[in-house]
């Protein structure tokens, strides 16, 4: 995520192209699920039903898919705790370039009241402040990566495989049992990237069932599922109303959710089993990604893009699904330019991005350290 031109020329395009497209169901999501007005007011019933049945619940689908993909990469990796900080002070950096602009000029030139102590504190702490939750989570995520996989590797494949199943009926199953409430307790998107990183670790290190074509079948029929779901609970049938509303409102908030890591699972494996392939400029853009999500999805860029500038009544009618397709990928292009021009930025003014990280490290480690 977020990295280097350099670091991406040896990185399988087919995984890369999935990141891309991923990331496209994101903003897509985000455009929806954001909106200043309902999914009522778009025109067009099949639009509609893409909107609900697609693009709605495909936000978190999608997150499950990246952190699979950074999971099933980390987990034979050799991690030490110095690497993973260097990652995470390289991805501050470029938090920083996005948390600074958006904060000075939303919260202090356009409200025209003066820095707050709140604000500058999302500015410079942006991981601390959830100015976005994602990066947090992953943030987290890679920082207790090299003990998480060591305690995991540690057991069998049996007992990985247990944890693997309870963790995945708290994460996912019982919190849609109607009237249940459960889900408050699991609700921890740090607790469902875990489930996620769990589960991936037992198919990378004990799956052995293949995974070709007629595995795809998994996400279409779950994919199926949701929109039932969504339809079923639009009705007034008591327990089947408000289990089918809890089964999509998992599939839309909890990225390992059953339907979610159905869908996700099945097209990460079909993917990374596949004849790897080379295309750079997938790999290039590939890099871009999460600085699209970055330049998206703060605060005022949701109040900005999908409050004010792309709500739903700027449709024509004659427009329908089109429209969405131009927005969701205009917005995307566009982020795109701007994580590309920092990239260019940042190699031009930090040569050695993590050199000043490694000073101070080893300053730090001399005398804290354990030996």
């Amino acid at each position: 995520m977020g990295e280097s031109l350099g670091r991406s020329k040896g990185r399988n395009s087919k995984v890369e192209l999935l990141r891309i497209i991923s990331m496209w169901f994101i903003v897509a999501h985000h455009f929806v699920i954001h909106n200043a007005e309902p999914i009522s007011v778009f025109p067009g019933t099949v639009a509609r039903m893409v909107l609900h049945g697609v693009l709605y619940p495909s936000g978190r689908i999608a997150v499950a898919v990246f952190f699979i993909i950074t999971v099933w990469y980390l987990a034979d990796a050799q991690l030490t705790l110095k690497g993973q900080l260097r990652r995470a002070w390289v991805l501050l950096g470029q938090m920083l370039f996005y948390s600074v602009p958006l904060v000075l000029y939303f919260g202090v030139f356009k409200a025209g009241d003066g820095l707050q102590a709140e604000e500058l504190m999302a500015a410079v702490f942006a991981p601390l402040a959830s100015l976005w939750w994602f990066p947090t989570v992953y943030i987290l995520l890679i920082l207790v990566a090299p003990y998480l996989f060591d305690g995991l590797r540690a057991l069998t494949g049996r007992r990985l495989g247990e944890l693997c199943m309870l963790l995945v009926v708290l994460y996912g199953v019982l919190p849609v049992v109607p009237y249940s409430t459960i889900g408050g307790f699991v609700s921890s998107l740090t607790g469902q990237t875990v489930v996620i990183a769990c589960v991936t670790c037992w198919f990378k290190w004990h799956y052995r069932g293949g995974a070709g074509a007629r595995v795809l079948v998994l996400p279409v029929l779950s994919y199926v599922a949701v929109y039932v779901c969504y339809f079923v609970a639009q009705k007034d049938v008591l327990l089947l109303s408000a289990f089918a509303s809890n089964v999509y409102e998992s599939v839309v908030t909890n990225p390992a959710s059953l339907l979610s890591l159905a869908i996700a699972l099945p097209v990460c494996l079909s993917v990374f089993n596949a004849q790897p392939a080379h295309w750079p400029a997938v790999n290039y853009l590939a890099t871009l990604s999460f600085g699209v999500y970055l330049a998206t999805d703060s605060v005022y860029m949701q109040e900005l893009l999908w409050k004010n500038l792309l709500v739903f009544s700027h449709c024509h009618p004659a427009w329908g699904l089109l429209f969405v397709m131009l927005v969701v990928t205009g917005v995307y292009v566009a982020a795109s330019c701007v994580e590309a021009v920092r990239q260019v930025l940042y190699r031009a003014l930090f040569k050695h991005p993590g050199r000043v990280f490694d000073v101070l490290w080893d300053k730090i480690a001399v005398v804290s350290l354990p030996r």
